[in-house]
Formats: C-alpha cells, structure tokens, sequence
C-alpha cells in the first residue's frame, strides 16, 4: 500500500492565476495610490484544496502589509477569491504565502 502523495502546486500555475486577477488588484490600491501612499507591499497566506481540476482558495490571511488601510485589504482579498487557480496534485491542501508589491501611479520624472 503506497503513501498518498502530498498535495504541491507549481509556482508558475499561482503566478498565472494572480496575473489574470492583477487588473483588480490595481483598481483595489488606485485609491491609496492616487492619494500618495506610495510603494506598498502585502503579503497574503491562503490554502488551495483542489475541486476537480480547480484550485479553491480558502482561508485567506494577510500576514504581513506595509498599509492598514482595512478597505484595500478587504478589496485585496475579494479581488484574489476571484482568481481561478489550477488543483493541486497529490492529496489534500497547499498553503501559500505569496508577496504583492503596489507602486505609486505617478512617478517624478525629475
């Protein structure tokens, strides 16, 4: 009897679904941006647990944000639900951490 293989999702697969979400994700930080929040970074943990060949994103976290602003948070995290992740292989769940850097809209040219 063979061990069930632990679950693992391929780097470039989350990439790809964050990409597709990115549109959003800016739309989340203009605000702030517009308002010279400068350059932020947000790092987000959530779980995977495959549903036939997707990938549904669950208990999403913010562990660690350079703002504490709690509607571009929230935002962050609606937008990011939204995303359409592949399954992962093997058995189980993944856990992600995964960093997001927002820069300014505007820079100064000089």
């Amino acid at each position: 009897m063979g061990a069930a293989e632990e679950a693992t999702v391929r780097k470039e697969d989350i990439r790809t679904a964050i990409q597709d979400v990115r549109p959003g994700l800016q739309k989340c930080y203009a605000p702030l941006a517009e308002h010279g929040a400068g350059d932020q970074r947000v790092v987000v943990r959530f779980t995977l647990v495959g549903q036939g060949t997707q990938g549904s994103f669950q208990d999403a976290d913010i562990i660690e944000s350079t703002l504490n602003d709690p509607l571009f948070l929230s935002c962050l995290l609606t937008e990011l639900s939204q995303a359409r992740f592949r399954a992962p292989w093997g058995t189980g769940a993944v856990t992600i951490t995964y960093p997001f850097v927002f820069q300014s809209l505007a820079r100064d040219g000089g």
